[in-house]
């Protein structure tokens, strides 16, 4: 996704930064809410398809989290 992300700048993904310690940890930085809203939900994007594998790859066990923290 990042590769797709940093070779189309018109959706509006401006640069993330990445950290490993006891988890992974991915910020990214986006020109709007909307935009993010946008790209996550299109269908013909490397998101969606992603998401949709791995929500079905870890199941329900609650051993895996994803936290988003949207900022203004």
């Amino acid at each position: 996704m990042l590769r797709e992300l940093y070779s189309k700048p018109e959706l509006g993904f401006l640069h993330h930064e990445m950290g490993f310690s006891r988890t992974l940890i991915i910020v990214q930085y986006w020109r709007s809410m909307d935009q993010l809203m946008t790209y996550a939900k299109n269908k013909d994007a490397a998101h969606l398809p992603a998401w949709k594998n791995f929500n079905h790859a870890i199941g329900k066990t609650g051993s895996v989290g994803i936290w988003h923290e949207p900022t203004q």
